[in-house]
């Protein structure tokens, strides 16, 4: 039989609402006599700290880490290191999980690359560049250089006329002054 605090908390007419997730909910969770009553509002992010932190470490090096594993590295609950993640992934700290190919693994998606070497009219173009570019699904990384080059974009491509597409449409942009695309011919490494 639960304690009478206990009971009072549980019978509490707010926690039905809290439960229920409705529009006033900041209100009465502000105005609820037990602290462990208020439930975190949905997309309310505290201010990350060292704990969250190491939580974000971990599952850098390695994303299918368990919750289990991940708790028993920084000495907390299973419960609790899935209450940060979750939160962390609803006020999109945490925005996905991703595989990265080795060199050895398989050739996903188009099985060709190339370099774009991107010259712009001056100033510090890249960034509006970026923009026009990050987008597209095949772009594998964007660098921003020093010295006569200005941007190179590294892509893969199926067939030779998306790469003619990609270039036609950075050549449209009025801060490309020239665009050079350099098919790969063999990658050693």
């Amino acid at each position: 039989m639960p304690c009478k605090a206990c009971r009072l908390q549980r019978d509490h007419p707010a926690n039905e609402a809290i439960r229920r997730n409705v529009p006033a909910l900041r209100q009465l969770a502000i105005a609820l006599p037990f602290p462990a009553a208020r439930a975190p509002i949905q997309g309310e992010m505290k201010k990350i700290d060292d704990i969250d932190v190491k939580i974000l470490e971990i599952l850098s090096e390695d994303a299918r880490a368990s919750i289990s594993e991940i708790g028993r590295r920084i000495h907390k609950s299973r419960t609790a290191v899935e209450a940060r993640i979750t939160r962390m992934e609803e006020a999109r700290v945490i925005q996905g999980y991703r595989v990265v190919l080795g060199e050895q693994g398989p050739r996903v998606g188009p099985a060709n690359e190339a370099f774009l070497i991107i010259r712009h009219s001056g100033g510090s173009d890249c960034h509006i560049i970026w923009k026009e570019i990050k987008q597209h699904p095949n772009v594998v990384e964007c660098h921003s250089l020093f010295g006569p080059l200005d941007l190179i974009i590294k892509m893969r491509y199926a067939k030779f006329e998306e790469l003619m597409s990609v270039k036609e449409h950075l050549s449209g942009i009025t801060e490309v002054r020239e665009v050079t695309i350099c098919p790969v011919l063999k990658t050693w490494s």
